[in-house]
């Protein structure tokens, strides 16, 4: 059996302070270089999510503004089919106003900014900023469309209780179609004294990477549709 002898071993082991002084100036090196690698890793990651951060948000603020100007047609035409003026209609105008792309519900003769509608408290009715990012294009081709130029106004009126389109005029009998082109009513089988305004239509990022095509059926329904392509 193993016995301790009488002479017990020192608690510590003193050392010069030399020694202790190299080695305390070791340790604090080595936390710095840590330190260094954490903050590098931290940084790389921040940067990598901001990479793939920023187009994500660029899509949901175009999904956002198109669902803006669907929410105006919507009251637009919500409005068009409780009222029983057959002189004055409901409708969706849409203007660049400068840099910004805006929305609002018209009402009279024809779909023009100045005939907004104003709610109570004179506050008005659906008046959206769509933003600086979009712009609404129009031609009769996706591939030829062309920039709403700045303070150039576009829109369509919905007739009352029908809740159909109009056209930008209430004196537009016809039936009209907003963004759909002559081939698509052709095959459709509808040839019968249609309207075309701007056959292709589309509310597009200023970078236009990403692209939605805007159709209005003459009986009021709205749809959009992502393009890509062009």
């Amino acid at each position: 059996m193993w016995h301790m002898n009488d002479h017990a071993l020192p608690s510590a082991i003193s050392s010069p302070s030399g020694v202790t002084a190299i080695v305390q100036r070791g340790r604090a090196a080595f936390t710095a270089i840590e330190l260094a690698v954490v903050l590098s890793i931290v940084l790389i990651l921040v940067s990598t999510g901001t990479i793939a951060t920023l187009p994500m948000l660029r899509r949901s603020a175009f999904t956002q503004s198109l669902g803006k100007l669907e929410d105006v047609a919507a009251q637009a035409r919500m409005l068009a089919r409780r009222s029983a003026d057959l002189t004055n209609f409901y409708g969706v105008v849409v203007r660049r106003n400068g840099a910004v792309t805006e929305a609002a519900i018209t009402f009279g003769t024809s779909a023009t900014w100045t005939k907004r509608v104003i709610g109570a408290g004179g506050a008005e009715l659906a008046l959206v900023d769509l933003g600086p990012a979009v712009v609404i294009y129009g031609g009769n081709s996706h591939a030829g469309a062309t920039a709403m130029a700045a303070g150039a106004e576009f829109g369509w009126m919905y007739r009352s209780v029908s809740g159909r389109v109009a056209s930008s005029s209430v004196a537009t009998l016809v039936p009209a179609f907003i963004g759909v082109t002559s081939a698509e009513l052709t095959s459709a089988g509808i040839i019968d004294s249609a309207v075309l305004v701007d056959q292709a239509l589309s509310l597009r990022s200023q970078d236009q990477r990403q692209v939605a095509a805007i159709a209005v059926y003459a009986n009021g329904a709205m749809s959009t549709c992502p393009l890509s392509g062009l």
